[in-house]
């Protein structure tokens, strides 16, 4: 069994691979050109943190001042935030946004003041989900053209109000949208218009969250976005409670995919979002959130999947970072299973590879279209 007296888990060697990351850094930084007086620091990655409020009260409360102190003390220095695009039927085209604006201009404010830089990407929430047959956002569809029409006029018009925030609050990159693998493979055109009209309004990094499993593959319009980002619950083919070297066998498949892909596109991959539950198949189901009493937990396994996220990941220079899934406002009042890491093993381990300078070097990358 894991003990996690140490910092990185299942056994007193992972003690000695940090120790070697380190020296390499020190090495590094140690050989610039003598007399110079130049610094080579490496550049940094994207090491971000999804935040979720469920407190009560306006965005910027004590608890989430608490929740990004405590992500800013792991080593996260970029917070995504989801302003909610409510459909209250994804087979139309109807939709409501914006009306939180003026919390979440205040929120970005101070988190910048924090040193914090943000992520900012609308997401389509619906009761559709949460009725049978329990839809997600990649069957989204409209059911005639007039609709279709409507949708994306609405849609455009949506990411032209964050856009526009974006651009006014210095708001570092904006997303465009997640898992709308329908619309995306049956409207790639509709897609390049609007990301052709969003770069006429704001001048940051622009992405788009595309599901691990079809989606990131059928998106053509990469080539017009500033990197390719990704949801990377991928599956790993490992029994439960997996040793670290049964997970990162599975990932090397993988990663030899994302590298052909950010190639064919010459852009750098971000995981828009990643993130392992406390289950003892999360390496297997990592997708696989809600509460079942069939599966047993494991603290150790969860931290033994974000372990070797971070080893398999941190020195391709091609990939540009992650944003992991999710950290609360109050994380006391959430189950024991989910994704949350403050309080488990992960926490250690997240802590010890973000606040890593060694990890975070990766190669210039293309600059926008």
């Amino acid at each position: 069994m894991t003990t996690y007296s140490l910092p990185f888990g299942r056994s007193a060697d992972r003690t000695l691979y940090l120790g070697l990351l380190v020296l390499g850094w020190l090495a590094l930084v140690g050989c610039g050109a003598p007399g110079t007086g130049e610094s080579t620091l490496p550049k940094r990655m994207v090491r971000g943190g999804w935040l979720a409020k469920n407190d009560v009260g306006e965005i910027l409360s004590q608890p989430t001042r608490s929740a990004v102190e405590k992500m800013t003390g792991l080593g996260i220095q970029w917070v995504a935030l989801g302003p909610e695009v409510m459909m209250p039927d994804i087979f139309r085209p109807e939709m409501s946004y914006g009306k939180e604006v003026d919390s979440y201009r205040t929120f970005v404010r101070w988190a910048k003041q924090q040193n914090m830089r943000i992520l900012l990407l609308p997401r389509i929430e619906s009761p559709s989900f949460f009725k049978p047959p329990f839809p997600f956002r990649a069957d989204i569809q409209m059911l005639t053209t007039d609709h279709t029409d409507k949708f994306f006029a609405n849609y455009e018009a949506m990411l032209l109000f964050w856009a526009k925030f974006c651009e006014e609050e210095k708001v570092e990159m904006f997303g465009l949208g997640l898992e709308y693998l329908t619309l995306v493979k049956e409207h790639p055109d509709r897609w390049r218009k609007m990301i052709a009209s969003v770069r006429k309004v704001y001048k940051g990094k622009l992405t788009y969250s595309a599901n691990w499993y079809e989606e990131y593959k059928a998106v053509t319009f990469w080539d017009t976005l500033d990197t390719i980002g990704i949801g990377a619950y991928f599956e790993l083919n490992v029994e439960p409670n997996a040793t670290p070297e049964e997970i990162r066998t599975q990932w090397t498949p993988i990663l030899n995919d994302l590298k052909s892909l950010s190639q064919q596109y010459n852009k750098p991959i971000l995981f828009t979002e990643v993130g392992y539950t406390a289950f003892h198949d999360a390496a297997r189901y990592p997708w696989k959130w809600q509460d079942d009493l069939s599966r047993p937990l494991s603290l150790d396994h969860q931290a033994d999947c974000y372990q070797v996220l971070f080893e398999t990941f941190s020195e391709q220079p091609w990939f540009e970072g992650m944003f992991l899934w999710r950290f609360y406002t109050s994380p006391e009042k959430r189950p024991r299973y989910d994704y949350n890491p403050i309080g488990k093993p992960a926490e250690n381990v997240i802590q010890q590879w973000f606040r890593l300078p060694s990890m975070m070097e990766v190669a210039p990358q293309t600059s926008a279209p």
